[in-house]
């Protein structure tokens, strides 16, 4: 009888937290751009922006540590 091979998790946990990091930060920046200036694309790329810079930024930032 053959042995179960444990599952291995889809991401590892710096994975999962860069990611995580970077969709909160997104949302809320591309949401507070939308209060100040309810242009729906802008918020949207400004959301993007913010999410984008904060993989790099942490991903850096994680190396260094």
């Amino acid at each position: 009888m053959a042995k179960k091979k444990k599952p291995q998790p889809l991401f590892s946990m710096r994975v999962a937290v860069v990611l995580q990091a970077a969709v909160s930060i997104g949302v809320i920046s591309g949401w507070l751009s939308y209060l100040v200036a309810p242009v729906l694309p802008g918020a949207v790329g400004a959301g993007l922006a913010a999410g984008c810079m904060t993989v790099v930024l942490l991903h850096r930032l994680i190396d260094e540590v």
